[in-house]
């Protein structure tokens, strides 16, 4: 499946997400690891609701909490798991799968070797700085919006989110 287009909608149209930023976030600083840089290690969880200013990048798995903002690229060797009202301004990969929550606005691709799963109202890309999205598997729940492709190398699927059996 192979989708290209300045506005790719999926199902209901989505409303813009809205995130709440009127309270600065506190500050994640990433555990220090012997290489190159922030967050290089096996695993790195985000707690809830902190702002990100740093490329991470990850041997195994990468949880991302809720409500956090990310400025940098995401990249990890086992999967990666992005809450809910997420802002990520980067690219984000995985030589697993990636799972992204309802309501999160990412501005850059989405690549995983394995599934890619976006949440209601997810949004990828943007009028002016479209996105790929790339994968073997993709699952969308209705209500998101892709600027830019979708390409699913084995099978793509759009998720009824009131029946998503």
């Amino acid at each position: 499946m192979r989708l290209e287009a300045p506005v790719i909608l999926f199902g209901r149209r989505a409303d813009t997400p809205t995130i709440n930023r009127d309270d600065p976030l506190p500050r994640f600083d990433p555990p220090a690891h012997t290489g190159d840089g922030p967050g290089r290690g096996r695993h790195l969880s985000v707690p809830a609701g902190h702002m990100i200013k740093a490329a991470l990048l990850v041997s195994g798995r990468l949880e991302i909490g809720e409500g956090c903002h990310v400025i940098g690229d995401l990249r990890a060797g086992r999967g990666i798991i992005i809450g809910r009202n997420v802002v990520i301004e980067g690219a984000v990969y995985s030589d697993g799968s990636i799972s992204i929550g309802a309501c999160c606005r990412i501005v850059g691709p989405i690549v995983a070797r394995n599934q890619i799963t976006l949440g209601t109202q997810g949004w990828v890309g943007s009028p002016i700085e479209p996105a790929t999205m790339l994968a073997e598997q993709i699952r969308i729940y209705e209500g998101s919006v892709v600027h830019g492709s979708v390409i699913a190398y084995r099978q793509g699927e759009v998720v009824d989110e009131r029946n998503p059996g």
